[in-house]
């Protein structure tokens, strides 16, 4: 399905985003682009996945394996010292 990754560094792996797709159903995320946006993410080892969608806030709950989900006000602080911001 996202055979079409050609970077390596910045390979999906299918399986994740397979499982991830499917944890995703059960919560019941609104939209299908919502669901396969942020499984994607998540399959490419994102450390953070930023949005100011409320229904994916709260159903996901902060965290799916090693992404952390959040408005994107919250990550100011350590993104800005990551870009030499201060």
């Amino acid at each position: 399905m996202l055979a079409e990754s050609a970077d390596v560094e910045y390979a999906i792996d299918e399986p994740v985003f397979r499982n991830v797709l499917q944890e995703l159903l059960r919560l019941r995320l609104r939209d299908r682009a919502d669901q396969v946006h942020l499984a994607t993410a998540v399959a490419m080892r994102a450390s953070w996945f930023l949005t100011n969608d409320n229904g994916i806030l709260r159903k996901v709950g902060g965290r799916i394996r090693s992404t952390l989900i959040a408005r994107p006000s919250e990550c100011i602080d350590e993104i800005s010292v990551g870009l030499f911001l201060r």
